[in-house]
């Protein structure tokens, strides 16, 4: 009978032990998580929408508009008091700095084109890399020349729409160089774009709704997000490298622009701006090193951001947690790498 009692009294201690633990855990999770990851929500005037419904930037082609997506709180205090990010877009979807207009005798000029990381979602005009990297610049020349950074980024395009939108505005900008900022959705796959929607958009919420019998922990309801997460993440690559290795050619629009680019007289250089998750088990580390390997194959210049990056945990770099894209911190680390790279390059 003692040996009973002992036995029930270690149980009931080890009971205590967990419950106090997982007390403690759903304590913590309640004062750090939200209770629900409320998706951004698109303001414009009056007009109010979720964030599945909410126009891209690139529907306002005629018009200057001023918008805001807007959070649930705010993550690390880079929002405004209510909780929003203001954009400002100019005709044909581009983010508001220099106007699209023939460039000026003794100007530099550099273009930066890219998808939603250049166009800063989530982050003010003044948070821009292109914007930092202009502040840096102020004052130093190029060539005995004038710079001008001008930011073409567009959500959701992938290297090919890039291309388009090179083309379409390089006979009146006339850069001296072009800089693509490359990101793991820059593949011709839909389901990889799909994928990659899933994780940096926050689509994944209608994948990580937790079954009723944990809905209850907000513990246990974060454990069961960042699990999706993760699965979503594992799926992004396998197919992603799937892609490359059944469609070795999926790095050629990289080429054919450089190519463009070099045709009209400018210089290109790629920027590697990748996911921001998991540095400390990198799951894009092979696209990014099969990346890295076709610029060396092609003799491009590419900047990879991803070993600046690391140096942070991941969640200090996000725009909030239900948007992954890039905050002012990330973009300030893009900034100071193309500082670098231009001032060693061009200023003599």
């Amino acid at each position: 009978m003692p040996k009973i009692e002992k036995l029930f009294s270690m149980l009931l201690i080890v009971i205590g032990s967990i419950a106090v633990s997982f007390g403690v855990s759903e304590f913590i999770s309640r004062a750090i998580f939200p209770k629900e990851l409320q998706l951004r929500t698109f303001i414009l005037g009056d007009r109010i929408v979720p964030w599945g419904a909410s126009p891209l930037p690139s529907d306002f082609k005629d018009e200057i508009a001023v918008f805001k997506y807007c959070y649930e709180k705010s993550f690390h205090g880079f929002l405004d008091k209510d909780n929003c990010a203001t954009h400002t877009v100019i005709p044909g979807g581009f983010r508001k700095g220099v106007p699209l207009a023939p460039k000026r005798d003794g100007v530099f000029r550099i273009v930066v084109l890219g998808d939603s990381f250049t166009f800063g979602d989530g982050v003010e005009d003044n948070e821009l890399f292109t914007s930092q990297l202009t502040y840096m610049l102020e004052g130093q020349k190029f060539e005995n020349k004038e710079i001008e950074i001008i930011n073409l980024g567009i959500p959701a395009v992938d290297t090919a729409q890039e291309l388009e939108v090179f083309n379409g505005q390089k006979d009146l900008l006339k850069p001296d160089l072009v800089i693509l900022q490359w990101n793991t959705n820059d593949f011709p796959s839909s389901a990889v774009a799909k994928l990659h929607e899933n994780i940096i958009q926050g689509h994944y919420m209608d994948l990580a709704t937790p079954p009723p019998l944990i809905a209850w922990s907000r513990f246990l309801t974060t454990g069961w997000r960042e699990y999706t997460r993760r699965k979503i993440s594992h799926q992004l690559v396998s197919l992603t490298l799937e892609d490359l290795h059944l469609e070795p050619k999926n790095f050629e629009q990289i080429g054919i622009l450089a190519k463009e680019v070099k045709d009209s007289n400018a210089d290109f250089a790629l920027l590697i701006f990748p996911e921001l998750y998991r540095f400390s088990d990198y799951p894009y580390q092979p696209i990014i090193d099969a990346l890295l390997n076709e610029c060396r194959d092609k003799q491009i210049t590419c900047i990879n951001l991803l070993p600046e990056l690391k140096k942070f945990p991941d969640r200090t770099l996000w725009v909030h947690p239900t948007d992954l894209h890039p905050n002012k911190i990330a973009h300030h680390v893009a900034a100071e790498a193309l500082n670098l790279f231009l001032r060693n390059r061009y200023a003599h």
